[in-house]
């Protein structure tokens, strides 16, 4: 492309470098470069162009960070001693029932038979625990792929969530990089567990009321669509863990919008739609257990009622409703009693893993899910649940700032409206989640804060938006500032992440803050 300047001198000299006035003018390969120039510039003027092209860049660092080498350490992973056993036996039709619901346990033997489709997957299948080492000549990689994916689009979520309530996408993919560069998050989606498949339908759930709520009163269609997807989403949150009922403090605060507005139609029509399509799909997913898994385990009855044995064993003909009544109760009673029945946190025991809920605000205590010497014991390799010192700082900064102006504007009503919804909203299901947990009797760990911790990093985007005492300038500072720390921070601790070896003294040169509870073997 051509940049012409005026001539400074007289009309009759030639510009320096144009033997004539046709050298001036751009060539037609130069004029198609500039016209595609300006339609690609139109092209990203369009915002729903820009919210593709951030979510593929967003798909992409998350895809880096998690997939390459998803199969190592070919060996177990902290829970995985259990969910595997689990898939393994969905995968063999083999009955069995867990403290958790199906779900996330279903979506690991997806993985696997989807990676795997010959293989015969049957190796801890009459066991309810792996307690040996995990066979070399078999690949672990199917039974952590559906983690990986679902932790791969959480970020994608965030940075939607964000653009729907401030409208910036720039900004919005900024404050989601947070989430995708946390160590922590990192480790849990590369493991066969459950938390990436918890934390994918919360924030889904979570971005169903935010297009609900942004706009008064939805036409009609639009709004019975969207209400049936939320009590999916929902219903799948729930049939990952229990705490996934936490998003249900949404719906009500849903209804009480639609009540203050006077729409009493749509708030029948929400409660109707919403608990049909919850229903379904919670039973539903609880028949599709049933359905797969419905081979006699002689080694374990799981304390079944005798009419639950008798439909197992094919002696009972009563109707699809009954027996699925009868398999439910004792489904959820099994659910209930081991949700609940878990030992206490015990800080006094120097093997204790668990921590109270108030250490997780600074990312304590971390959990050593794995480690292993290959050289005798001069270098060790660790996989650790750690996260991010940064994205942590920032989640904290967020929670307490977001906490604080909630408080403040409660009693002095000092924020517009327009600044006080999605604050209230994501402080009102922080909170909904850390107050069950802060009051819970049973032990409790770091990876139950992964989902609060996201809320917080959202909060903090929030909150540095509606900062109006700081300039654009100062925010983008402060932003381009805390990325660079971050992917700094990441690098730092990427050992820890992906099991790389370190020796004690450089171990040791990680543990700077005692509450995370860094360990090394021999030290």
């Amino acid at each position: 492309m051509l940049v012409v300047l005026a001539p400074l001198t007289s009309a009759n000299e030639s510009v320096a470098g144009a033997d004539t006035v046709s050298d001036l003018v751009p060539t037609q390969h130069e004029r198609t470069i500039l016209a595609r120039f300006h339609a690609l510039r139109a092209l990203f003027d369009r915002a729903l162009v820009r919210r593709l092209v951030s979510c593929l860049i967003l798909f992409g660092v998350s895809s880096a960070l998690i997939l390459p080498n998803l199969g190592y350490p070919r060996a177990i992973i902290f829970d995985e001693t259990y969910y595997i056993t689990h898939a393994q036996k969905y995968l063999n039709g083999i009955f069995f029932l867990e403290s958790h619901p199906p779900l996330g346990k279903l979506l690991i033997a997806a993985g696997e038979r989807w990676l795997h489709p010959d293989a015969p997957a049957d190796e801890f299948v009459n066991v309810q625990k792996i307690d040996r080492s995990w066979p070399a000549d078999l690949d672990i990689t199917g039974y952590r792929l559906m983690s990986a994916f679902f932790g791969i689009l959480n970020p994608v979520l965030v940075f939607m969530i964000l653009t729907l309530m401030l409208g910036k996408e720039l900004y919005a993919l900024a404050i989601a990089l947070f989430v995708a560069l946390d160590n922590a998050l990192i480790v849990q989606s590369r493991a066969g567990m459950l938390d990436s498949f918890l934390i994918f339908f919360c924030l889904a759930s979570f971005l169903v009321f935010v297009f609900l709520a942004r706009k008064p009163v939805p036409r009609l269609g639009p709004f019975l669509f969207l209400t049936a997807l939320w009590g999916i989403l929902q219903a799948c949150a729930a049939n990952v863990k229990l705490s996934g009922t936490v998003v249900l403090v949404l719906v009500v605060a849903y209804a009480v919008q639609l009540l203050q507005l006077h729409q009493t139609r749509r708030f029948i029509l929400l409660g109707v739609v919403f608990i049909l399509f919850f229903a379904i799909t919670y039973l539903g997913l609880w028949q599709v257990h049933f359905a797969v898994a419905r081979q006699v385990n002689p080694g374990n009855d799981y304390g079944i009622t005798d009419a639950h044995w008798n439909i197992l064993i094919g002696a009972d003909h009563s109707d699809p409703l009954t027996r699925f009544v009868i398999q439910f109760k004792d489904a959820l009673a099994y659910h209930l009693n081991g949700s609940f029945n878990v030992g206490k946190l015990d800080l006094a025991n120097p093997n204790e893993i668990g921590s109270p809920w108030y250490w997780w605000l600074v990312g304590g205590r971390a959990i050593d899910y794995r480690w292993e010497t290959l050289d005798g014991g001069a270098h060790y390799q660790y996989v650790y649940l750690l996260g991010n010192p940064v994205t942590w700082l920032v989640s904290l900064l967020g929670v307490l700032v977001g906490t604080a102006l909630v408080l403040s504007d409660l009693l002095f009503r000092f924020l517009r409206s327009e600044r006080r919804r999605w604050l209230y909203m994501l402080v009102l299901l922080y909170w909904a989640y850390m107050i069950p947990m802060a009051l819970a009797t049973r032990v409790t760990y770091l990876y139950h804060y992964l989902l609060p911790l996201i809320l917080g990093v959202m909060l903090f985007g929030i909150v540095l938006w509606q900062a109006t005492l700081l300039s654009t300038e100062v925010k983008r500072n402060i932003l381009i500032g805390g990325l660079a720390l971050l992917m700094l921070a990441f690098w730092v601790y990427k050992p820890l992440t992906y099991s790389e070896p370190l020796t004690r003294q450089q171990f040791q040169q990680l543990n700077i803050f005692p509450l995370w509870y860094l360990r090394c073997v021999g030290c």
